[in-house]
C-alpha cells in the first residue's frame, strides 16, 4: 500500500488558497461532471473529441443531407480532413526522440504541407492490431459520418495507422491515398486535464443555440423535442378542447409560420414543404420571444386559466370501490389490451406497403402502428396500476375480511361502451369506437372519475388516490393518439374490392400455430399474476423475475402474432380455455 496514492483529478478545485495559480480545469468542465450525448449533447459535443483522434490532423464527421440539392457534390459524407494542426500539438514536440513523431513532423512539414491543400480528403481506412477497417460498406459505398465516428471511437489507445483518400482526383485512375502511422490520442492526461491540442470553444462549437436557431434546425432530444411543430389554431378555452364536436377536424398550423395572415393555412406533410413559409433565422433571433406558448396542442394568445377538476359521484363505501376495481376496471383494461393488439396486427407491416399508388403508406403505417402499440402498452400499465391499487387497499386493511387476488383476466363485455369484447380489424368504424372510448369526458374518464372522487377521502391511502388520478389523466393521451391514427388513415379509401390498402385480411382461427401464440399469451398472464402477488407481499426479487419473464414472453408473442397475421391468421384471444 505504500506505493498507492490518491491523485486529485481536479487540480483547480484542490487549490489551498484562492490566490494560488493552479493549472487545471474547474470541476464543471470535467467530462465526469458533464452531461453529454452524441447528438450533440447538453454541455459539450463528444464527437469533437474524435475529430483530433490522430495527432496533427483535424477531421469532421459528415452525414448525407436529408434533402440533397440536385447539383450537390457526390460522396461528401464520412470523416473529412479539415486541416493539419501539428505545430502546437503536445503529441508532436519537435524535441521528441520517438521515430514515429519525427516521421509525422517530416511528412506534415514536407510534401503533405501542400498535398492536403488541394482537393477533398477523407479517412479511407483505419488499422490497429493488424485489423483494417475500411470506411466503405460491402458494396463499396462510403459510410456516413456517424458510422465512421463510431469506428474511430472504438479505437484503443496505442499504435494506429490510417489511410486518407482524395475523393476528387485531378485525373482518372486510382484514387490517391496517403498512409500515416502514429498513436491514437488520449483525451485527458494523468491529471484529468484535456489534451492541450483541443482549442477553447471546440467542444461547444457544433452545438445549437437553444433559444434561437434551435427552434428551427435542432434535432436534439433535449431542446427541440419540447418546442411545438404543428399546433391547433384558435385559443384554448377554459373547457377541454377535446370536447369539441370534431376536434380531429381542427386545422393544424405550423408553429414557425409567418404570421401575416396569408400563412394561416394547414401545415404541409414534410419539413421541406413547410420551410418555405417559415420565419428565417434572423427573424427568430429578433422576435423569438413573441412566439406563442402552446398548451394541449393549442396556441395561447391570452392568460390561461386551467379548468377546475371535475369529480364524479363517489362510491358508497370501500366495498363498492373494490368491486368496481376487481370486477370491472381490471378486466376492462385487459379487454382493451386484447382489442388494441388485435387491431394492431390487422395493419400491414410497412414492408408490405409496396403499391406505387400509395408512396407514403409505409411511413404512415410505421407511425400508426407505433401509436397503437403505445396505447396498448399504456392499457397494460393501467392493468398493473389497478392491481396495485387493490393490493395497497388490502395492505391498508381498508375492507376487513377482503384480501387481494391478482386480476389478469378480461371482461367479456366493455360495459361502459355497452358492447361485447371483440376481435376486429382496424376499420374506420372500429377506430371511431376506440376514439369514443378514450375521449376525455367520455366512457373511460367517467368510470375513473368516480374512483378518484371516492379516493379523495383521507381514510384511503394517498398512493392509491394518486394512481387513480394518473390513470384518469392518461386517457387524454390515448385519445390524441387515436385521433392522429384516424387523421393519418383517413386519406386511404376503399379500393374497388372494398378493401383498405393499410389492412390485412385477418380472421381469428384456432390452428396449431395460433394455439401456440395463445399459450404464450396465457403464460404472460401467469407471469404477471405471480409478479403482482410477489410485490403485494413485498417480495421484490420474485416480482422482478415475474415481470422479466412476462416481458420476454411479450416479445415472443409480438413476433409470433406478426408472422401469423402475414398468413391471415388472427390469434383467438377470447377463445374459452379448457
Amino acid at each position: 500500500m505504500s506505493g498507492d496514492k490518491i491523485f486529485p483529478r481536479n487540480l483547480t478545485a484542490r487549490a489551498a488558497l484562492a490566490a494560488s495559480k493552479v493549472i487545471g480545469n474547474p470541476v464543471t468542465t470535467m467530462m465526469e461532471s458533464g452531461v453529454a450525448n452524441c447528438f450533440p449533447g447538453l454541455e459539450f459535443d463528444v464527437r469533437i473529441l474524435d475529430c483530433r483522434f490522430f495527432p496533427g490532423l483535424v477531421f469532421q464527421f459528415i452525414v448525407p443531407p436529408k434533402y440533397p440539392a440536385p447539383d450537390a457534390i457526390p460522396n461528401q459524407h464520412g470523416a473529412r480532413l479539415l486541416y493539419t494542426d501539428y505545430l502546437l500539438d503536445p503529441m508532436l514536440p519537435e524535441t521528441s526522440r520517438e521515430p514515429w513523431v519525427q516521421n509525422l513532423l517530416d511528412q506534415y512539414g514536407g510534401p503533405l504541407a501542400t498535398t492536403f491543400m488541394s482537393g477533398r480528403w477523407y479517412l479511407d481506412w483505419i488499422e490497429q492490431n493488424g485489423r483494417r477497417l475500411p470506411m466503405r460498406d460491402t458494396q463499396g459505398n462510403y459510410l456516413d459520418g456517424y458510422t465512421v465516428w463510431r469506428l474511430v471511437r472504438g479505437l484503443e489507445a496505442g499504435r494506429v495507422e490510417i489511410g486518407i483518400e482524395r475523393r476528387d482526383p485531378p485525373a482518372p485512375g486510382p484514387a490517391q491515398v496517403v498512409v500515416l502511422s502514429g498513436y491514437r490520442r488520449q483525451y485527458v492526461n494523468a491529471a484529468g486535464l484535456f489534451d492541450e491540442a483541443f482549442r477553447p470553444g471546440e467542444f461547444t462549437q457544433s452545438m445549437c443555440n437553444p433559444w434561437t436557431h434551435d427552434f428551427r434546425d435542432c434535432a436534439c432530444h433535449y431542446w427541440a423535442s419540447n418546442h411545438p411543430d404543428v399546433v391547433t389554431g384558435g385559443p384554448l378555452m377554459s373547457d377541454n378542447p377535446s370536447d369539441a364536436r370534431d376536434p380531429a377536424a381542427a386545422q393544424r398550423l405550423d408553429w414557425l409560420r409567418r404570421r401575416d395572415g396569408s400563412s394561416e393555412v394547414s401545415a404541409s406533410a414534410t419539413i421541406a414543404e413547410n420551410r418555405v413559409y417559415q420565419i428565417d433565422h434572423y427573424e427568430i433571433n429578433q422576435s423569438w420571444e413573441k412566439l406563442p406558448f402552446v398548451l394541449e396542442g393549442h396556441e395561447i394568445d391570452r392568460p390561461y386559466r386551467p379548468p377546475l377538476p371535475k369529480w364524479g359521484e363517489p362510491h358508497q363505501d370501500a366495498a363498492w370501490l373494490i368491486r368496481e376495481l376487481e370486477n370491472e376496471l381490471a378486466g376492462m383494461e385487459m379487454a382493451l389490451v386484447i382489442e388494441y393488439l388485435y387491431a394492431l396486427f390487422s395493419l400491414r407491416h410497412p414492408d408490405e406497403a409496396t403499391d406505387p399508388a400509395w408512396p407514403s403508406l409505409a411511413d404512415d403505417l410505421r407511425a400508426v402502428r407505433q401509436s397503437i402499440l403505445m396505447v396498448a402498452v399504456g392499457e397494460m400499465t393501467h392493468l398493473r396500476w389497478v392491481n396495485q391499487m387493490l393490493w395497497l387497499l388490502d395492505r391498508d386493511g381498508i375492507n376487513p375480511g377482503w384480501h387481494y387476488t391478482p386480476v389478469v383476466s378480461w371482461s367479456n363485455r366493455i360495459r361502459i361502451a355497452d358492447r361485447a369484447t371483440r376481435l376486429a380489424p382496424l376499420t374506420p368504424d372500429v377506430l371511431k369506437d376506440f376514439v369514443q372510448l378514450e375521449r376525455p369526458s367520455g366512457y373511460l374518464t367517467g368510470v375513473y372519475e368516480k374512483c378518484v372522487a371516492t379516493l379523495k377521502d383521507e381514510k384511503y391511502p394517498r398512493a392509491v388516490f394518486e394512481i387513480a388520478l394518473r390513470i384518469d389523466g392518461e386517457g387524454g393521451e390515448h385519445y390524441r393518439n387515436f385521433c392522429n391514427v384516424q387523421r393519418i388513415l383517413s386519406k386511404y379509401p376503399r379500393d374497388a374490392h372494398g378493401e383498405y390498402p393499410y389492412l390485412r385480411s385477418v380472421t381469428p382461427q384456432s390452428t396449431p400455430e395460433t394455439r401456440g401464440a395463445l399459450a404464450e399469451f396465457d403464460a404472460i398472464r401467469r407471469y404477471l399474476a405471480s409478479a403482482y402477488n410477489a410485490e403485494a407481499r413485498g417480495d421484490m426479487p420474485s416480482a422482478d423475475k415475474g415481470i422479466t419473464d412476462a416481458r420476454a414472453a411479450m416479445v415472443r408473442l409480438q413476433a409470433s402474432a406478426e408472422q401469423l397475421a402475414q398468413q391471415g391468421l388472427g390469434i383467438p384471444f377470447l377463445d374459452p380455455r379448457s
